[in-house]
């Protein structure tokens, strides 16, 4: 998948005197005074750019067993896999905030899955609900971004700064979660 485009946003001011200046997208280096009596004259650069390659490499898998135990139990036993492995490349351009950076992240998915699903039927009226699913997922991302061109005014940063440590972050979770319902039909 390729990702090539150019943004474009421009808000005026359309709605007329005593708002206040925060709905308004005026260059701050353009305005003076405060409050009520700011005054602004000139729009920020609304243009924001990016281009870049996202590969994206995925599998995933769901199987489920259903069934009744005579009027008495609806049930639903199962389980979920996926599998990613992506890659979002490219260059990042925003002259509002004077930021320019490349990117090139690696992001890997796992995710396993069992559940049990239950509904008794313990009156016409009155069922309970209860189930049970376990969840292990891992996922890691490697931050490879770097500054193409400072930030100033605001802050200086050379070219090729890295914007994160250059590390895999591991993110890893594994827990369970129960689950118990009571349905109620008023007749």
């Amino acid at each position: 998948l390729r990702n090539d485009y150019t943004y474009y946003t421009v808000t005026y001011d359309s709605f007329g005197p005593g708002y206040e200046s925060y709905l308004q997208f005026w260059d701050r280096s353009s305005c003076s005074g405060s409050g009520a009596d700011m005054a602004c004259t000139g729009l920020i650069n609304p243009q924001q750019y990016y281009k870049g390659l996202t590969r994206d490499k995925q599998f995933t898998q769901e199987l489920r067993l259903s069934g009744q135990v005579g009027t008495l139990i609806d049930f639903t036993v199962g389980g979920y896999y996926y599998d990613a492995d992506d890659n979002i490349a490219g260059r990042s351009l925003i002259p509002t905030a004077m930021f320019d950076f490349v990117q090139d992240d690696p992001i890997s998915n796992r995710s396993v899955s069992a559940f049990a699903h239950s509904e008794f039927h313990l009156t016409p009226d009155l069922n309970v609900i209860a189930g049970i699913r376990y969840t292990d997922d891992k996922k890691s991302f490697l931050p490879d971004q770097y500054v193409i061109d400072g930030l100033a005014p605001f802050m200086t940063l050379p070219p090729g700064t890295r914007l994160a440590p250059y590390e895999w972050a591991d993110n890893n979770v594994q827990k369970w979660t129960p689950m118990v319902n009571a349905s109620w039909e008023a007749t």
